[in-house]
């Protein structure tokens, strides 16, 4: 099956871009079906601009299309059915490869991103061509005479260069590219009767035209049928990596792991006394609160630009604030600082201010909430990350946006009927991550049992107290806080203890994992089927995900979709597997082993999240310069930062040491939670599968980041 692809092109060819109770049963799907249905029933827009006459996409087989003889081998890509021949993307790839090296930029030439930009430019080529020869449009000898002056008799190394000396194979993509121009002049200004010469002088590359272009070329592209075959093209070796940005990173992040392992040996002194200025933001209510209007109108920002700005996901603001800058954040957020973004999050300040209306938000949440919860959170957050592997949530602006209201309006519906952050607690997706990744952070808000000694305070003694006013927002007894999982570090409890009794630290983030008394087997069993997930993204990204995918689709006759879901049920059901066989079948053991894969779950996901934080972290400002009025390459109509250059802010072999550097040290931190939880239970059980559980992982998410990989998503 077909390379899954983010990018649509512009019209000059450059590439744009445990079982689970009822409730969670019926939760789950019902989420996945209001998005899907969201999806195929939301209108279409643009279909409006195809010519009258003209047909919507190209129609298969019978109708005289020329086409090239090509071997099997030779084929790169096929088009609904239409061969692209190999020499030709091979040829394009040396040539940009080139001109990348005159540049003098030959380190920034991200080989996977110009491929996917050729497949791009094939892939419209023949779609226009084979609407523009359905509609009537030939390409005349004149036609053919004036494309060979322009090419062939002004370069005299074209045709060697990137046709492989074929004169045929030249004959017939030049024969694409002025039916696709003759095409553009139709869709686009309704000229029938114009030659090749006179399709390229109208056309004046503006707006209007890349609005009216893309209102026929994304349905079309969206119904086309495109398998790749990426495996038949060579490919170079890439650069070493930068050795002096390596040594900086590295030697930044070993002076910053230092520094957090001294400050948590050194008597864990309070934040709080030692930094002061912490807990004076927060009585002055510049933390949480400033930040959270802060946050806030972000967030509107994007669902604006969502609703209303450009359907191109790499043009779209909201999508880059979410996807490219905020998601790939994540797990580094959770690791420094804990639950702290859940404390400052958008979607929950919204259900707080809906609880200021008088008489909402009230009432105890049913005990089967409180009971399923867990199991609910994972559900949601699993069926949501199976929508994006199966549909392309994060690929569709449209599909974001009604991801982001949808969720929205959920958590206000609880905040409404139930008490404080209800949602937050039992319901959000973000919650299962979060929940596992902050009991690996370097920081943690716990109580003095000394100090609350005899303290009468109820909100910090009773259950039922804590939903009162001025007790904890996430449901919590201050006084027996033991774990970070359930904490937010709005540090609420801050404000309103009288004795002084909480203390902020910075700790060894391993500490928490093997001293678990009481251990879930819902969160064990969401460590394990994050290996999964991660692995599975991480596949989707491989330069063979392709290979396999359509090998799949051969082998199993299932479309896309089915391809994708059934990767990802094996994705997530074998890490689980695995875990219940390393325990021996014992529920109990595979509730302990569980923990230990958090810190490799938090650094596979932190290393996978590199590639796009860095790989495509200038598209956050170049978005960001567009809002202020200041320029950027997305001021050129239909402009991309993808191709050769991409929008990278380190080269390739750069970012793919930092990603295996992570994985050694998140493995490492595995291992050592293993041991010591070995110290203390390995009387109850055998550990030495736990160990070979940690190595195959290991090993297994090492092949992953160790093979060349795209930025796809």
């Amino acid at each position: 099956m077909p390379v899954r692809e983010n990018r649509s092109s512009d019209h000059g060819g450059r590439s744009v871009a445990a079982p689970l109770p009822a409730v969670a049963l019926l939760l789950t799907p019902a989420l996945v079906l209001l998005l899907a249905l969201a999806a195929v029933l939301a209108p279409t827009p643009a279909r409006a601009a195809t010519p009258t006459g003209a047909p919507a996409a190209p129609l298969p087989g019978g109708d005289g299309f020329p086409l090239p003889a090509l071997a099997p081998t030779d084929v790169a890509l096929t088009v609904d059915g239409i061969p692209y021949p190999r020499v030709i993307i091979q040829g394009y790839l040396e040539f940009t490869r080139r001109q990348a090296t005159a540049a003098g930029a030959a380190r920034s030439f991200y080989e996977w991103g110009e491929i996917l930009h050729l497949y791009d430019t094939a892939t419209e080529r023949i779609l226009a061509a084979r609407a523009a020869w359905n509609a009537g449009l030939r390409a005349t000898p004149a036609d053919l005479a004036a494309f060979s002056r322009a090419t062939l008799e002004s370069t005299p190394t074209y045709l060697d260069e990137l046709y492989g000396g074929s004169l045929d194979l030249f004959t017939w993509d030049a024969t694409l590219q002025i039916l696709m121009k003759k095409w553009m002049a139709l869709v686009v200004y309704g000229r029938r009767d114009v030659t090749w010469e006179q399709a390229g002088e109208i056309m004046r590359a503006d707006e209007r035209e890349f609005a009216a272009w893309d209102a026929w070329y994304r349905p079309a592209r969206k119904a086309a049928t495109v398998i790749t075959y990426p495996e038949r093209l060579q490919r170079r070796g890439e650069a070493p990596p930068r050795a002096g940005v390596l040594f900086l990173i590295l030697g930044a992040a070993a002076v910053t792991g230092l520094w957090l392992r001294g400050a948590a040996r050194g008597g864990r002194r309070n934040l709080l006394v030692r930094w002061p200025w912490i807990a004076d933001l927060v009585h002055r209510r510049v933390y949480p609160e400033g930040v959270r209007a802060l946050v806030l109108a972000v967030y509107f920002l994007m669902l604006g630009a969502l609703a209303f700005g450009s359907a191109l996901p790499h043009r779209n603001l909201g999508s880059i604030y979410l996807w490219i800058f905020w998601w790939p954040l994540v797990p580094f957020l959770l690791f420094f600082s804990a639950r702290s973004w859940c404390a400052v999050c958008p979607v929950a300040t919204l259900g707080d201010l809906v609880q200021r209306v008088p008489g909402l938000g009230r009432r105890r949440p049913p005990r089967a909430l409180l009971a399923a919860g867990i199991w609910i959170i994972e559900g949601t957050f699993l069926a949501i990350t199976w929508f994006d592997r199966s549909v392309g949530l994060v690929s569709s602006v449209r599909l974001t946006l009604i991801a982001l209201l949808l969720l929205t309006g959920v958590a206000l519906t609880v905040a409404a009927l139930y008490q404080r952050r209800t949602f937050c607690r039992h319901l959000c997706f973000f919650g299962a991550l979060a929940g596992n990744y902050s009991m690996a952070s370097v920081v943690e808000l716990r109580p003095d049992p000394a100090t609350c000694q005899g303290c009468p305070r109820e909100a910090c003694r009773h259950e039922a107290a804590a939903a009162a006013p001025g007790g904890c927002p996430m449901l919590e007894r201050p006084r027996a806080l033991a774990g970070n999982r359930d904490c937010n570090l709005c540090l609420q409890c801050l404000r309103t203890c009288e004795r002084g009794s909480l203390a902020l630290r910075l700790r060894d983030p391993l500490r928490e994992l093997p001293t678990v008394r009481r251990p879930r087997l819902a969160v064990a069993g969401l460590a394990a089927v994050l290996v999964g997930v991660v692995a599975v993204q991480n596949l989707g990204m491989l330069e063979v995900a392709g290979v396999m995918e359509r090998r799949l689709g051969e082998l199993t006759g299932l479309g896309r979709a089915g391809q994708s879901s059934l990767i990802y049920l094996t994705a997530l059901l074998l890490p689980l597997l695995l875990l219940f066989v390393a325990a021996g079948g014992s529920r109990r053991a595979a509730a302990y082993f569980g923990y230990a894969l958090i810190p490799l779950d938090l650094g596979a996901h932190a290393a996978h999240n590199l590639l796009h934080m860095l790989g495509e972290g200038r598209s956050v400002w170049w978005v960001t310069a567009r809002l202020l009025g200041l320029s950027s390459p997305l001021d050129i109509p239909g402009g991309h930062p993808g191709g050769s250059m991409g929008a990278a802010l380190l080269d390739a072999p750069t970012i793919k040491v930092l990603q295996l550097s992570l994985l050694l040290v998140a493995a490492l931190g595995s291992f050592v939670v293993a041991r010591r939880m070995q110290r203390r239970l390995g009387r109850e059980f055998s550990f030495l599968p736990l160990y070979g559980l940690l190595l195959l992982l290991f090993g297994l998410n090492l092949w992953l980041f160790s093979v060349p990989m795209a930025l796809r998503h």
